[in-house]
């Protein structure tokens, strides 16, 4: 495989995991409105790193 085509789907990959996790957390009920706000901020301008942080930390403080 080209090189180009290995970045493109890692890409394409993280993009999707960042989608998903900003979708996970519009959806989801917290206990406070501001953590919503705080968690979708942190994973877009912290871009894959915020969602890893998100899945590691952000649900737990979801309301089950």
């Amino acid at each position: 495989m080209e090189p180009l085509i290995i970045v493109t789907l890692v890409s394409i990959a993280i993009l999707a995991f960042v989608i998903y996790t900003v979708l996970d957390v519009i959806k989801s009920d917290f206990r406070n409105d501001t953590n919503k706000t705080i968690w979708v901020l942190f994973i877009l301008l912290v871009a894959p790193i915020g969602s890893i942080f998100y899945m590691i930390l952000g649900r737990k403080q979801k309301i089950k």
